[in-house]
C-alpha cells in the first residue's frame, strides 16, 4: 500500500509562476497537488522536510500545514479549538488569524476567538486589520515557535484549515543584501530572485515527465561569469554550495567580490575564487566551467526610463548586446559545456507592450543549446514560447527573462557531408549549426504573455494547468483552476517574489549586474 504524505501549502510570491517553478525544481513537479496564484499545495513526507524545503526557497513567503478541510464559516470555531489545545495555562500568549485567496473579517473573527479563550488563558490577538499580519509582526509574536497562527486557505474553491509553520526570513535577506558593496552604476540583482535562480539549476521539475531527465542534477560548483556584486554567489553559499567561482570584466567588481565573500567562505570551509575575465573569452579557461552549473545575470543594457525607451533604442540595445552573448555561448560550445546555465536576459516595455530579446534564443540555436522549460510540459501555461519566465516590477522599463539553458544532443556528425554536426534542439526541432550566421531581422514580439493585464500591471494570470492523464480545460478535477479568479490577496504589507535590490542600471559590455 502506498504511503500518503501530508499536504503543506506554500504562499507564493508576486511572480507566482517563478515560485511554482522553484518548488517544482526543488521538490519535483509530481509533489505539487494543486496551484493558485496565491498558493501551491505540496505533498511532502514530514513537517521537518517541509520546513527544510521552505528554508531553501526564495519565492515562497509563508508555509502552512493543512489540518483539515474547512468552510469559511467554520474557521473561527476550528481556530478556537486548535488554539485551546496548543496553549499552556501559564504565561501570556499571542495568536493570529490569517486567510489566503478569500478575504475574511479577521479582526471580528480574532475577537470572537479571544472571547472564547480568555476564560482559561491570557491571550493577545496580533491582528490589527483584516489583512494577514506581515513577516515582522509574525516574527515579533514568535509565532513560528508557538505555532499559534491559524489560517484559512482556499484553492480550487476548496477551503482548508491550516496552521502557519514559518514565514520567510526577510531580515536574513536584508542582512546579506546590505553587507554587499553599493554601486549605482551597476545596479543589483534582487537576492530572492538570485536564490530562485540557483534553485532552478537542478531542473527536477522535468525529470520524470520528459526526456530532460539527464539535466536533473545538483552540481558541486556554482560559477557566475558576471559576478558583479556577488548576489548569486552569496545565495549559493547560504544554500550549502561550497565550491564557488566568480569572474567579471571589471577588476573593481572582482576585487569587491573577493573581499566580501572570502571571510564568509572561510567560516564554513568553502572554496572560493574570483578572477578578472571578459565573459566572451570563457573558452580560454576550460577549468572554470568543468563540472559547474552557471548561474548569472548577464548585462541588461544601458539605463532606460519610460520617457526615453523607444523601439529604436531597444533595437540599438539588442545590437550592442548580441556580440557579448554570442561570444559567451560560442565559448561554452568550444568547451563542450554539458552543465546547466540559468541566466537573466533583458526584455523591455515600450508603449505598454513587451519587446523580447529573441535574438538570444537564435544564439542558443546557433551553438547547439536550447531553452529548457522552467515549468513541466504537463503544465499547459508558459510565460513565453521558449519556456522561460518573466520577472518585472511594476513601473520598471527593463525586465528580466529567466532562462534555463541546457546543451542539445549531437545526433550524428556523419549525416552532414560538410561535417558540421546536427543538433536535436527541443525548443526548435532539429537544426543544423552553420559555420557562419547572418542575423535575420524578426518583427518585434509586441504581444504580452497570455492573460497579461494592460500597461501598469504586466503580470499574467494563467488559465490553468493540466495534470497528466486528465483532459485539458479549467475544470480538471485535481490540477486545474476550478472557477475564476474571484479571490483577493489578503497579505499585509504586500507580496514580493523577488524582493530586495535596486533597479538595474547600465554597465560596460561583458559585465554583470
Amino acid at each position: 500500500m502506498s504511503r500518503t504524505f501530508p499536504t503543506f501549502a506554500f504562499a507564493l510570491g508576486r511572480e507566482f509562476k517563478l515560485s511554482v517553478a522553484e518548488i517544482a525544481s526543488v521538490c519535483g513537479f509530481w509533489s505539487i497537488v494543486s496551484v493558485s496564484p496565491e498558493l501551491a499545495l505540496v505533498r511532502l513526507e514530514s513537517r521537518e522536510k517541509a520546513l527544510e524545503t521552505f528554508a531553501k526557497l526564495g519565492g515562497s513567503i509563508r508555509l502552512f500545514e493543512i489540518r483539515s478541510e474547512c468552510a469559511s464559516t467554520e474557521f473561527a470555531t476550528k481556530s478556537s479549538e486548535y488554539l485551546r489545545t496548543a496553549m499552556s495555562k501559564e504565561g501570556k500568549h499571542s495568536f493570529a488569524l490569517a486567510s489566503v485567496w478569500t478575504q475574511l473579517p479577521l479582526i471580528e473573527l480574532s475577537l470572537r476567538v479571544k472571547k472564547f479563550l480568555k476564560n482559561d488563558f491570557s491571550v493577545r490577538a496580533c491582528n490589527t486589520s483584516d489583512k494577514t499580519i506581515n513577516a515582522a509582526a509574525f516574527k515579533k509574536g514568535k509565532l513560528s515557535k508557538t505555532l499559534l497562527e491559524t489560517a484559512y486557505l482556499e484553492v480550487e474553491r476548496k477551503g482548508y484549515f491550516a496552521i502557519t509553520l514559518a514565514c520567510q526570513d526577510v531580515d536574513a535577506f536584508a542582512a546579506r543584501d546590505m553587507n554587499k558593496g553599493r554601486d549605482m552604476e551597476v545596479g543589483m540583482l534582487p537576492p530572492k530572485l538570485a536564490r530562485m535562480m540557483v534553485n532552478l539549476v537542478s531542473g527536477r521539475g522535468n525529470a520524470e515527465s520528459s526526456d530532460n531527465a539527464k539535466h536533473s542534477f545538483v552540481p558541486k560548483r556554482i560559477y557566475d561569469p558576471f559576478c558583479g556584486l556577488w548576489t548569486v554567489l552569496i545565495e549559493a553559499l547560504d544554500l550549502g554550495y561550497r565550491d564557488l567561482l566568480g569572474t567579471d570584466i571589471s577588476e573593481k567588481m572582482a576585487e569587491s567580490t573577493a573581499k566580501s565573500l572570502e571571510p564568509l567562505c572561510e567560516d564554513v570551509g568553502a572554496d572560493f575564487r574570483t578572477y578578472v575575465l571578459d565573459a566572451k573569452k570563457i573558452a580560454s579557461q576550460p577549468e572554470f566551467v568543468r563540472g559547474a552549473a552557471i548561474v548569472t545575470e548577464g548585462y541588461l543594457g544601458e539605463i532606460q526610463s519610460a520617457k526615453t525607451v523607444t523601439a529604436a533604442s531597444v533595437a540599438d540595445q539588442k545590437k550592442a548586446l548580441y556580440p557579448m552573448y554570442e561570444g559567451f555561448f560560442q565559448g561554452l560550445r568550444q568547451l563542450d559545456h554539458k552543465g546547466t546555465v540559468v541566466m537573466c536576459v533583458p526584455f523591455w516595455e515600450v508603449d505598454g507592450k513587451y519587446v523580447f530579446f529573441e535574438e538570444f534564443f537564435e544564439i542558443l540555436k546557433k551553438y547547439g543549446f536550447y531553452s529548457d522549460s522552467l515549468l513541466p510540459k504537463e503544465f499547459s501555461v508558459q510565460a513565453t514560447k521558449f519556456g522561460s519566465l518573466l520577472y518585472k516590477r511594476p513601473g520598471q522599463t527593463v525586465g528580466r527573462e529567466i532562462v534555463r539553458v541546457v546543451p542539445g544532443r549531437v545526433i550524428k556528425k556523419d549525416r552532414n557531408p560538410e561535417g558540421r554536426g546536427l543538433y536535436e534542439d527541443r525548443g526548435y526541432g532539429k537544426s543544423e549549426r552553420p559555420d557562419s550566421f547572418e542575423r535575420s531581422v524578426r518583427p518585434e514580439r509586441n504581444e504580452k504573455p497570455e492573460g497579461a493585464k494592460p500597461k501598469g500591471n504586466p503580470h499574467a494570470k494563467p488559465p490553468g494547468f493540466v495534470k497528466p492523464g486528465f483532459s485539458g480545460g479549467r475544470n480538471s478535477n485535481e490540477f486545474g483552476w476550478r472557477g475564476g479568479f474571484g479571490g483577493r490577496s489578503n497579505f499585509g504589507g504586500g507580496r514580493s517574489g523577488g524582493g530586495g535590490g535596486a533597479s538595474r542600471t547600465g554597465r560596460s559590455a561583458g559585465r554583470g549586474r
